[in-house]
């Protein structure tokens, strides 16, 4: 009977947020005794980031179908301790809770000063402090929703157990303790359970009036316990989003990897079709050096052949203007001397006839000349010597 008695259920509970960084999932198991004790028709939580605590809370009224209404109060802006951080937190804190528990649940994005006025004097049973954790702060809190709560109300404060940076969550809770029955846990940087209503259940009146030190350490023991094996599953589940997260990566960057490998290999083959095309380009130009050379070299030569050709027309004008001379002064001699005798002609015909085959040799060698391919090609340099 003791071991299917159903307020042992808590111990075995699980967190229904889970795979987001928290502190408190230590604390879940409690989450679901004390809504279980308490059985509050209004839950209040000032601080709750990524809605670890307060899934708990909202998860136990949802399986124990208390008529209960539910709060979470914050800014979801940070701050120093906790860290800042943007609209990322809260909209898949929304997501998460608008699927389960807005049939009963709000959401309030705001102060904590400025959300007390939503609330009733002496309506609250349950308020769970998680806020700035500086001992002004918290004490500023608890002072300031404490007309909210109700004749059986429980506070719940985390970070009672950490003494360090500018925590001061300890100092206050010591000052209460010294007003209000109450049970401290250890674990999980601490829970401080303080009664401050009168008419509580007597499970919650009972554990806060604990005095027996095995008493505590056992009820402590167990909690912690069952605290572990949620923070390890949860943190199970945080590293398995992990590895998928980084599964997802590994293989979009395999696919970078393949992408930019084909854009290498194209920039490669891109690479060698510009050095294919360089060297034909330096095999046109040197085709195109080779035959600059073989056209200056062909210059040269025509320009020694029109030379040789210039001389021999050179030559040639010579020739006719000799041969002028020799045809002026033969006929001159010849109308000059035809009264002379036969005797004083003889010597004279003798150089006619000589200088006519001087003459019809020369006219051989102008027409041997002029028809030769030197003279044809000099043509056109001729006549431009002449309009000149």
């Amino acid at each position: 009977a003791p071991l299917l008695d159903e307020d042992l259920d808590s111990l075995f509970t699980l967190a229904p947020r889970s795979g987001v960084p928290s502190g408190w999932y230590g604390h879940v198991p409690f989450a679901f005794w004390i809504v279980r004790a308490l059985r509050p028709s209004t839950i209040v939580e000032l601080g709750t980031h990524n809605g670890v605590s307060y899934g708990a809370f909202c998860e136990a009224v949802e399986k124990l179908k208390i008529d209960a209404r539910c709060f979470a109060v914050d800014s979801w802006m940070g701050d120093e301790q906790a860290g800042f951080y943007g609209d990322a937190v809260y909209t898949d804190l929304k997501s998460f809770h608008d699927d389960r528990y807005s049939a009963f649940s709000e959401l309030i994005r705001s102060t904590f000063d400025d959300a007390q006025r939503y609330f009733a004097d002496g309506s609250i049973d349950l308020l769970h402090i998680d806020g700035y954790h500086s001992y002004d702060a918290v004490k500023h809190d608890f002072e300031t929703w404490e007309r909210k709560l109700s004749d059986r109300a429980v506070v719940l404060f985390h970070d009672t157990n950490v003494r360090e940076r500018s925590f001061g969550v300890y100092k206050f809770w010591a000052e209460l303790t010294q007003r209000f029955p109450h049970f401290e846990f250890l674990h999980e940087h601490g829970l401080g359970v303080l009664v401050t209503g009168t008419q509580i259940p007597p499970e919650v009146r009972a554990l806060c009036d604990l005095s027996n030190p095995e008493s505590v350490a056992k009820i402590r023991s167990r909690f912690a316990f069952s605290g572990r094996h949620v923070a390890s599953q949860s943190e199970m589940q945080f590293l398995n989003t992990q590895i998928t997260e980084f599964e997802t990566r590994v293989k979009e960057l395999s696919k970078e990897q393949d992408s930019l490998i084909g854009q290498l290999n194209d920039t490669h083959a891109l690479a060698q079709g510009i050095a294919d095309h360089r060297d034909r380009l330096v095999g046109e130009l040197n085709d195109a050096h080779a035959l600059a050379q073989s056209i200056a070299d062909h210059r040269d030569e025509a320009l020694q052949k029109l030379d040789a050709e210039l001389q021999s027309q050179f030559l040639v004008n010579r020739e006719r203007e000799r041969l002028a001379k020799n045809t002026k002064a033969l006929l001159s001699m010849r109308h000059g001397k035809e009264s002379a005798d036969a005797a004083h002609n003889a010597p004279l015909m003798n150089r006619i006839h000589a200088l006519s085959g001087e003459h019809r040799a020369a006219m051989d060698r102008i027409i041997h000349l002029e028809q030769s391919t030197s003279w044809k090609l000099t043509a056109p340099i001729r006549t431009i010597g002449r309009g000149v």
